[in-house]
């Protein structure tokens, strides 16, 4: 972007999608301001970055813009996208700006429906490593940058793909990689087949000199390289996979594994994350430093510098020999992975704090949640975190305990806010015992409660 376009308004800068592009449109000499209504820590970290940001969404916010940009979660009635467009302002998705920076750039891009921001970390990390240098934009904090977004001296640009709304093919990335495909985001796509069939079309579009990275322990990605006529390389467990992962040994927050691709053993790797999991995410980013020819070495050191992600398996606090980690999973399998990940990391079941995350997902995906929740033998509920959506009968916390009660999660207590769960919870925990708090809302305010009450 050049000529005039120099001030740039963020409607929902602090969300997750939003705070590393306008870190980086900061860096780049940009003029950002915006607004958000979320909690003002978000808003303080992009304030002391360098923007201007405001508490709420009003019309005047947008005067002096010379472009909008909108992120996926702000409705269409929002007083700022009509203020910008009586004043003939342009208004554009948060993949379009995301696109144009990509543009200029040879672009490494992350999508699936769990994973992704940690995968595009561990690249990151690695390309770094290798000497590359490349510009990130992450849907979380990196520990590393302690932010979310910075711009490098190379020219490469690794990021993530938004498929929440279709907007993810705005871009187009010389490198792809899709982690798996899952019930995500069907209020928009409609079934799961369809959004496979959108990261299909996505992936087919590759330029000629491009590459897929698929990670084929997921059906839906293994159908998915059935029927993709572009070079691709495969990665995961599955013993057909290019890029395999064997001989996983984990033990708390450190993780070791060997590394075949073909029938050629490259080496053993160690992250500083636990969960088999990660060490598979581990993989795309192993794929990505071989296509850009860095050394096993480079990408060895790459995996063992990543220092990890804010709400991803955090170790948030540790109190009276109390562990609190906190993960920003709120679908049923990152529940399910999340959770027997830690219980196997520390040979010891944690006790689940549970904040589900929109009425539409609670709606959509109910069975689901209360599949996995009703194996979890202490399991703590919060009231649903709204994000603005008006509530929908029968896809309610209370509901979701009872369901998990019936279906044989005796263990389940409803436990509407904050104030509660401290309550119910303070006298029932023990030197040794981990609390582990799940969703994409707020429930991390419940462990530092939990924390301060019991120092």
């Amino acid at each position: 972007m050049k000529g005039k376009f120099r001030r740039i308004h963020m409607v929902g800068i602090a969300g997750s999608g939003m705070r590393g592009l306008a870190e980086v449109l900061i860096s780049m000499g940009y003029e950002v301001s915006g607004s958000d209504t979320g909690p003002a820590s978000g808003l303080v970290a992009l304030e002391s970055a360098g923007a201007k940001v405001m508490g709420e969404h009003v019309p005047e916010n947008v005067k002096g813009s010379d472009v909008v940009v909108v992120s996926s979660a702000i409705v269409g009635s929002n007083p700022e996208l009509a203020a910008a467009k009586k004043l003939g302002i342009p208004v554009v998705q948060r993949a379009e700006m995301l696109a144009e920076l990509m543009r200029m750039k040879f672009g490494v891009s992350v999508m699936g429906s769990h994973g992704k921001t940690t995968t595009t970390s561990m690249i990151a990390s690695v390309l770094t490593a290798g000497g590359l240098d490349p510009t990130v934009i992450v849907g979380g904090k990196v520990a590393a940058l302690g932010k979310s977004g910075r711009v490098g001296g190379g020219d490469i640009m690794v990021a993530e793909a938004d498929e929440s709304d279709g907007s993810f093919n705005r871009l187009s990335p010389a490198i792809s990689v899709l982690t798996n495909v899952d019930r995500e985001h069907l209020d928009y796509h409609g079934t799961v087949e369809a959004l496979r069939d959108g990261f299909l079309e996505f992936l087919e579009r590759a330029p000629f000199y491009g590459l897929a990275a698929l990670c084929v322990d997921c059906a839906h990605v293994r159908e998915i390289s059935k029927r993709l006529f572009k070079r691709f390389v495969t990665y995961g467990e599955n013993p057909d996979a290019d890029l395999r992962l064997e001989g996983f040994a984990g033990r708390g927050f450190e993780a070791e594994f060997d590394v075949f691709f073909k029938r050629e053993k490259l080496g053993r790797a160690a992250l500083p994350v636990p969960g088999k999991h990660n060490a598979v995410n581990s993989l795309a980013a192993v794929a990505v430093g071989m296509e850009m020819g860095l050394s096993f070495d480079d990408i060895k050191r790459g995996l063992k510098q990543f220092g990890g992600i804010e709400r991803r398996m955090q170790l948030r606090d540790e109190v009276r020999g109390i562990k609190f980690i906190d993960d920003y999973g709120h679908h049923p399998e990152e529940i399910r992975v999340t959770f027997d990940s830690v219980s196997e990391a520390f040979a010891l079941q944690p006790v689940v704090v549970f904040q589900p995350h929109r009425f539409t997902r609670t709606h959509l995906l109910f069975d689901g949640f209360v599949e996995v929740l009703s194996k979890i033998s202490k399991l703590y509920v919060l009231d649903v975190f709204s994000a603005g959506e008006e509530p929908i009968k029968g896809a309610t916390s209370e509901e979701v305990v009872k369901r998990v009660k019936a279906a044989g999660g005796l263990g389940a207590v409803y436990a509407p806010c904050e104030k509660d769960l401290v309550n119910k919870l303070k006298e029932d925990l023990s030197a040794g015992d981990i609390v582990l708090t799940l969703g994409a809302g707020n429930v991390w305010r419940c462990a530092e409660a939990l924390a301060d009450e019991l120092r």
